[in-house]
């Protein structure tokens, strides 16, 4: 009897596992779902045209063992993520695959037909992280299966423009659609099935009880499971020494001051009609000139909500990065990848001031035209000084290290 309900445990697990990972590894190992969701993502547009796909084939291929990131636009950061992720998805796999196998030769009719049932009120009950999907995305799952912040992604990785959160968000939505459609479909032909067995045996709707307490309690306890990993990182990272109290605060302002300032600083953003305060409306350049001459300056005004968008979550991601770094626990890859965007940034906000003065300076007032060139003169100051900054940062980590 005990065995019994073992073999019934186990069938109800890899049912579980397998109805999940089938669709998603199919999205993971080919190319079609990466390419269907560049078409309503957004950010696949912001690289050149049929690099997306080309770059999809080469990630696919990558993910299954079967080719490399050829393409030198792949960050090192990047690399070593993904080849991290991939070890993890090979485990997946096997996992999925030992399920399937267990189904094939231990798993009757009447075990179907009952964890099949069992997992249709499962699968929906997982849609309850989508409203906290950010949360979950961050908080939860990367810091469980990795230990490092290098899933980050900045405008200078390709994975940025391929896979945003919204990508897995709908993956992961997508996965329990067909599970719960793969669930169904075993329910139904098993369900007739089992209507020629006889009626002496223990009530269906006992046993179909008991499996789902039964996995009901594994649940709960993998979600205390993961709760306590969760902490026990929060806790072991917050035992790490940080910077120096005037280091810190002279770091966390010039941070501040690098991440703030390319979001437009010198450009009033089309959808705010504000005026200077001696009653003229402030000096605003050609927006579609200036985006025809700098395409994919990071520091020109977003043109729509949804590059508006992309670019909250970029600065997000820059954040997040910068306070591992002000409490020195960001890895080497991760202060590097920081300051490379700091300096991609500025470099864009330099740009774009001093195509404004070459083509607009006559047609500026004193004031902005000052403004433009005071403005000029702070990004290549900040320029200068960032790898300065960088060689600290990478100093107090060596430190923290030793």
């Amino acid at each position: 009897m005990r065995m019994g309900r073992v073999r019934t445990l186990l069938c109800g697990v890899s049912l579980f596992i397998t109805t999940f990972w089938v669709p998603v590894a199919a999205a993971i190992y080919t190319p079609f779902w990466y390419d269907f969701s560049c078409s309503w993502h957004g950010r696949c547009a912001l690289l050149e045209e049929g690099r997306p796909r080309v770059l999809v084939r080469e990630l696919t291929s990558y993910l299954a063992h079967t080719g490399t990131l050829e393409d030198p636009d792949w960050s090192e950061k990047e690399r070593q993520h993904l080849s991290e992720a991939r070890a993890r998805l090979d485990v997946a796999t096997v996992g999925a695959v030992a399920a399937l196998l267990f189904l094939a030769v231990s798993a009757t009719a009447a075990q179907l037909r009952r964890c099949a049932l069992v997992n249709l009120a499962l699968f929906p009950l997982l849609t309850g992280v989508f409203p906290f999907f950010k949360t979950f995305w961050r908080d939860l799952f990367h810091p469980l299966l990795f230990s490092n912040n290098l899933w980050l992604n900045t405008p200078l990785d390709l994975s940025f423009y391929l896979m945003p959160r919204r990508f897995f968000f709908w993956t992961i939505a997508m996965g329990i659609a067909c599970a719960v459609g793969i669930n169904g479909c075993i329910l139904l032909v098993t369900w007739r099935k089992g209507k020629g067995e006889a009626r002496g045996r223990t009530d269906q709707t006992t046993q179909t009880g008991g499996a789902m307490k039964r996995i009901g309690w594994m649940a709960l306890g993998l979600v205390l499971g993961i709760l306590l990993s969760v902490g026990y990182r929060v806790v072991t990272e917050d035992g790490a020494s940080p910077p120096s109290v005037a280091e810190a605060v002279v770091e966390k302002k010039q941070g501040a001051e690098m991440m703030n300032a390319p979001s437009g600083p010198a450009v009033q953003r089309e959808d705010e009609g504000s005026v200077a305060s001696n009653g003229a409306p402030p000096f605003t350049p050609d927006m579609d000139r200036l985006r025809e001459e700098l395409p994919g300056n990071l520091a020109i005004p977003p043109r729509d909500k949804d590059e508006r968008w992309m670019r909250d979550e970029a600065k997000k991601s820059r954040n997040e990065l910068f306070g591992r770094i002000s409490s020195n626990i960001a890895s080497d890859e991760e202060v590097h990848s920081y300051y490379d965007e700091q300096t991609l940034l500025t470099r864009d906000s330099i740009a774009m001031l001093e195509w404004i003065l070459k083509e607009h300076e006559e047609e500026m007032g004193e004031r902005d035209l000052a403004r433009h060139h005071f403005l000029l003169d702070q990004f290549k100051k900040r320029l200068a000084a960032i790898p300065d900054r960088q060689a600290r940062a990478l100093k107090r980590m060596l430190e923290k290290q030793g």
